[in-house]
């Protein structure tokens, strides 16, 4: 898959870098949990534990998945620097894919990397004649985005809100 975005590259996501995907998902999910005021220790245990848990459901669930790790090219030409991560989903028979997850390091956020990986999983979805669905927090910035790309509700349940972009649809075309 091509991401058309300056110094941007996907590769594949390997047993190596499991500390640097716990690192992500406990930078994305802290804040959330520091209400609970516990110890910086007993919190890191907890989110170790959630992502282990959530590693473990995403590899049983969508065992046709690719889960990648988003790079992004140093301009200095010192190498890439990982800055995210993208899981997606090949349905075949069913022609859908589904964006699992997508995260972006807070250090590199608004800077359209995010939007870059949505439309490159779309143009592969597309050239595929896929629909794409997903599934996002009601209150995530990135509906917005969604919605701008011609993603449509299609259910609404209290702690996510389910989304399809149709490959078919006019304006997609």
């Amino acid at each position: 898959m091509r991401v058309a975005f300056e110094g941007l590259s996907l590769r594949p996501a390997v047993p190596q870098d499991r500390a640097y995907l716990l690192t992500l998902f406990a930078e994305v999910r802290a804040d959330e949990f520091r209400q609970a005021g516990w110890p910086a220790e007993q919190l890191a245990l907890f989110l170790a534990h959630q992502f282990e848990l959530q590693d473990r459901h995403y590899r049983a669930q969508y065992q046709d998945a690719d889960f990648w790790i988003v790079l992004l090219s140093d301009q200095d030409g010192g190498g890439a620097l990982p800055v995210g991560r993208l899981y997606r989903s090949k349905h075949a028979e069913a022609r859908m894919d589904r964006i699992i997850e997508i995260t972006v390091t807070q250090a590199f956020r608004g800077r359209g990397i995010g939007s870059a990986l949505v439309r490159a999983v779309l143009d592969d979805a597309a050239a595929r004649h896929h629909d794409v669905g997903l599934a996002v927090e009601p209150n995530n910035p990135a509906m917005a985005l969604y919605k701008s790309l011609g993603f449509l509700m299609t259910n609404a349940h209290p702690v996510y809100t389910e989304m399809r972009w149709s490959c078919g649809s006019a304006e997609n075309r």
